[in-house]
């Protein structure tokens, strides 16, 4: 969910390319060509369809079916109520079952920060999370970004590789920050905002 953002565009090249999985992406109509370049097989037009039909519709039919991971790079629950029948069930083949991993959890404002701390808020996240964790039901995580420098290391190695695209989606100076910070949060940057310092 969200190929088009600037951690979706990562997610969608790790998956097809260095994983050689199937890819299929969300993203609106204008960024459809984009997500598409950087390997994602199938996208959805979050605007015009109806995402979780047609994610049903695209489904992988392979073994007991369905999807091994959905990550959601946008947030919000509004696809929730449908992950159960998206995602692979868990099976003696597949006993973990399908996983649905968000960056940005529940909240559907882009002002606010998301990561795993809403577990402490958003009690309706932390009991997916625990029963995924116990048995019941399909894997549910939310995840913080983490400064590391030994991840930001390997991070730059995989984007190294021939085809890896990192898209920039503006530059702005240091005394620009805040209309930097309004491109971010009005969700429409197609790829990294970057701040020059001097």
């Amino acid at each position: 969910l969200g190929g088009a953002s600037a951690v979706g565009q990562h997610v969608v090249q790790l998956a097809s390319k260095r994983m050689g999985l199937r890819v299929v992406a969300s993203c609106s109509s204008r960024s459809a060509d984009l997500v598409r370049s950087l390997d994602a097989h199938e996208t959805v037009d979050y605007e015009a369809d109806d995402v979780a039909e047609r994610l049903a519709a695209l489904r992988p039919t392979e073994g007991e079916g369905g999807y091994l991971a959905i990550i959601d790079c946008v947030g919000g629950a509004s696809l929730l109520p449908s992950v159960p029948r998206l995602l692979s069930p868990r099976t003696r083949a597949l006993p973990a079952g399908g996983s649905y991993t968000t960056i940005v959890g529940d909240k559907t404002s882009r002002a606010a920060l998301g990561g795993s701390f809403l577990y402490w808020t958003c009690w309706a996240m932390l009991l997916r999370m625990l029963r995924g964790w116990l048995g019941f039901g399909y894997r549910y995580d939310c995840i913080n970004f983490k400064n590391d420098a030994s991840w930001l290391a390997e991070a730059s190695e995989v984007t190294k590789d021939d085809g890896w695209t990192v898209s920039i989606d503006g530059e702005f100076a240091f005394e620009d920050v805040a209309e930097a910070f309004a491109r971010v949060t009005e969700g429409r940057a197609r790829g990294k905002v970057v701040i020059r310092v001097k």
